[in-house]
C-alpha cells in the first residue's frame, strides 16, 4: 500500500508541472469476475473433484466480489477528449465448489483464487454531448503483486480452512500466476458534480487478453483469463 501512495503522489508531481489541462482523482471501485477458465480445465476439475466422492456432486464455478483503489490522472486533449493514466491496486479472482457424498457422509469442498494486481490504465475517453456521459476505452497492463488460494472443506468429521500463498513467474512446473497480466477496459461514465467538482461514476468490463497460467504456454487448451465486471468512482480535482 504504500508503494501505491508512492506512486500516486510521484504522478501527481510530474503533472502538476503541466497545470492547465491535468487534473487528478483518488479511485475506489469493486469488481465482480467471473471464471473464465477454457473447457479442457473446467473438464479436468470436475473430474478431479468427482473422482473424489462414493456419490459426485455438481460443480458450480462461483463470482468473486472484490475492490479496486488507487488515482487517475486525466490529460485534456479538446473539449470531448481526454487521455487517463494512473495506477489502480486491482483485486481479482474465481472460485468453484461443490458437494457430494462419501462413505455416505455430505461433503462440501471449495477453493477461492485471488490475484492483486498494479494496473497501469492507459484509456482514452469521449464526451458523448452535454449531459455529462463518457465512453472510456484502452489497455491495462497489471503487474502481479501477489496470489492466494483458499480451501474449505467441511463434513466427513472435517473443518478445515486452508490458504496458501501461491508463486508469480513464467516457469510453466513451478509458478502459479504470470507476472504481467493484459487487460482491455471498456466502459461508460457519468460525470455529476460533488461540492463543485466532478465525480466520474463508470460501469466497466476489462476481459484480459493474456493467459494468467504458465501452464499454458506447454499446454495452450487449458487456460484461464480473468473476465471483470466493475464499478468505480473517481472524484476529480483540477491542478493549478
Amino acid at each position: 500500500m504504500k508503494t501505491l501512495l508512492s506512486s500516486i503522489f510521484l504522478l501527481t508531481a510530474i503533472s502538476s508541472s503541466f497545470s492547465q489541462n491535468f487534473r487528478i482523482a483518488p479511485v475506489l471501485g469493486a469488481n465482480v469476475t467471473v471464471s473464465n477458465l477454457s473447457k479442457e480445465s473446467r473438464t479436468d476439475l470436475e473430474d478431479a473433484l468427482n473422482n473424489i466422492y462414493d456419490e459426485k456432486g455438481k460443480v458450480s464455478f462461483l463470482p468473486v466480489v472484490k475492490f479496486q483503489i488507487g488515482g487517475l490522472v486525466e490529460y485534456t486533449l479538446k473539449k470531448s477528449l481526454s487521455i487517463q493514466s494512473g495506477l489502480i491496486l486491482n483485486v481479482k479472482g474465481w472460485k468453484f465448489k461443490t458437494d457430494g457424498k462419501y462413505s455416505g457422509i455430505a461433503v462440501s469442498y471449495s477453493t477461492k483464487q485471488t490475484f492483486t494486481y498494479l494496473d497501469l490504465p492507459l484509456w482514452a475517453t469521449y464526451r458523448i454531448g452535454t449531459n455529462g456521459f463518457k465512453l472510456i476505452a484502452g489497455p491495462t497492463i497489471g503487474f502481479a503483486l501477489k496470489i492466494s488460494q483458499t480451501t474449505k472443506e467441511s463434513g466427513n468429521g472435517n473443518n478445515e480452512d486452508v490458504t496458501i500463498k501461491g508463486k508469480i513467474g513464467n516457469n510453466a512446473d513451478t509458478d502459479d500466476a504470470r507476472p504481467i497480466d493484459l487487460a482491455l477496459n471498456l466502459g461508460i461514465a457519468k460525470e455529476i458534480l460533488v461540492m463543485n467538482k466532478p465525480l466520474e461514476l463508470s460501469l466497466n468490463i476489462q476481459p484480459s487478453t493474456t493467459k494468467w497460467n504458465p501452464s499454458s504456454k506447454i499446454d495452450s487448451q487449458r487456460f484461464g483469463r480473468h473476465q471483470v465486471v466493475g464499478v468505480r468512482a473517481a472524484y476529480f480535482f483540477n491542478i493549478k
